[in-house]
Formats: C-alpha cells, sequence, structure tokens
C-alpha cells in the first residue's frame, strides 16, 4: 500500500497494513477523528475602552454578550490589525453608542490606564484573556444609541456608576477608571479651546 488511506480504507477501527506477500499483518487504530476548533484564545487578546467623558458624565454600555453580558461598562472591543489605540477606541465607540469623538490629548496621553480580564471555565481552562487599555475620549456629537453588542447605553455620573457598582451591576473596574478619567478631564484645558 502506498500513499495516503482513504477515509474507506479505515473498516472496522481498524486497518490492514503490509505486503500481502511477505506474511506479516500489521493492525493500526482508525484515525482519531479531528478535535473540534477551541473558542478558547491561543492568548493575550488586545482591546480598548472609550471613555468619554461628557460635563462630568460618562458614557456606559450595558454589555448584550460575554464577557460580562448584562453589566454596564465603557465601550470597547478588540483591536483590528494595524489599529492605533486612539483609532480603535474612537471605532469601538462610534459601533456601539453612534457616539463621535476624539481620543483626548492635551498635557497627558489618551490612553490612561491598562488591566487584564482573565476568565476562567471550570476545570481552570482561561475562557478569555484580554489586555485593556481605557482610552480617554473627547466627546463631539451624538447622544448615544446603543447598537453593535450593546444592549443599551447611557450618561451616568459618578455616583450613579458608584451605586451600579455597589450593586454588581459593572464590569471590573468601571468605578476606578471612571474616577481616573473625571480627575484627568478636570486637569485638561477645555476642549473647545484646543480645537
Amino acid at each position: 500500500m502506498s500513499g495516503r488511506p482513504d477515509e474507506d480504507d479505515f473498516e472496522d477501527d481498524l486497518d490492514e497494513v503490509g505486503d500481502e506477500d511477505d506474511g506479516v499483518t500489521v493492525t493500526s487504530p482508525a484515525p482519531v477523528p479531528s478535535m473540534p476548533v477551541s473558542r478558547y484564545p491561543r492568548g493575550p487578546q488586545p482591546a480598548v475602552l472609550a471613555v468619554v467623558v461628557r460635563e462630568e458624565r460618562l458614557l456606559l454600555v450595558q454589555r448584550k454578550n460575554p464577557p460580562d453580558a448584562g453589566c454596564w461598562g465603557f465601550p470597547g472591543g478588540r483591536l483590528m490589525l494595524g489599529e492605533t489605540l486612539a483609532a480603535g477606541a474612537v471605532r469601538e465607540l462610534r459601533e456601539e453608542t453612534a457616539v463621535e469623538a476624539v481620543a483626548r490629548h492635551g498635557t497627558l496621553p489618551a490612553a490612561f490606564a491598562s488591566l487584564d480580564v482573565i476568565e476562567r471555565d471550570i476545570v481552570g481552562a482561561v475562557r478569555y484573556h484580554f489586555v485593556l487599555t481605557a482610552v480617554l475620549c473627547q466627546w463631539q456629537s451624538g447622544d448615544g444609541v446603543a447598537g453593535d453588542d450593546a444592549a443599551d447605553c447611557a450618561w451616568r455620573t459618578l455616583p450613579e456608576i458608584l451605586a451600579l457598582d455597589q450593586a454588581g451591576q459593572t464590569s471590573a473596574h468601571v468605578a476606578d477608571l471612571a474616577r481616573m478619567a473625571l480627575a484627568i478631564d478636570r486637569r485638561l484645558p477645555d476642549a473647545e479651546a484646543s480645537l
């Protein structure tokens, strides 16, 4: 027998291999069925969060999909190949809320915090591992409409965000990021003066 056997060559979970004239018959197990493609990541996934401050309110979305389905958090998602952090944050913001913004620069960089979000399954295998970068964005237009993978969106004050956090209705670190973003926003020059 030469070449690779076809699936039809395997009968009753065994395949006979060898030259019939030499009197030797070797049996081998049938091929192992192909394993399903894993939905688990091969490595950390870079992602961005668009943190938009408008008149002391921050724009939050209620997540429609895992991880954190039903929880409130900042609009965001995976970066695309070749996309900058600022461009990714603005794109995700537009897709999830229809709000237009620019990444704030001022005297500080737009990216102001990074964090890991790691979720494991019941046996401890990593189901999700996102490396999130929070990007401070300056609102330009739009009131916010839930779209793409957002179930809802709303402008929230810090006390409202803290209440959601206390009730267990926010994604990890939302309250901390909100505090940081507001503190930075208060230090930056007025957006209209910098345009």
